[in-house]
């Protein structure tokens, strides 16, 4: 007998790359999300699953501050830490 549950672990890994802008200064970021997760399936037919993950982030990335086209500072942030949960619905065609 196959069991309707399925847990599952993974890592996951981003790119971060935007733009802020407010009339004549703007903000560029870039750099990286990286993390864990677990969480599970599960199967309610054979074509629908209830999904719930819970991940772990962690995040840095390097901003240029422009003025007029001016650099006029760069600044380096890192997200210590970012716990996120979600829960959801998959579809199987």
């Amino acid at each position: 007998m196959e069991s309707k549950f399925t847990p599952f672990i993974g890592l996951h890994y981003g790119i971060t790359d935007g733009s802020i802008v407010d009339g004549t200064a703007t903000m560029d970021d870039k750099g990286a999300v990286y993390g864990a997760q677990v969480g599970a399936l599960y199967a309610i037919t054979n074509n629908i699953e209830f999904e719930a993950n819970l991940a772990y982030s962690k995040s840095n990335f390097d901003s240029d501050i422009q003025v007029n086209g001016v650099t006029v500072a760069n600044a380096k942030y890192e997200l210590d830490k970012s716990t996120s949960l979600y829960v959801g619905f998959n579809y199987k065609f």
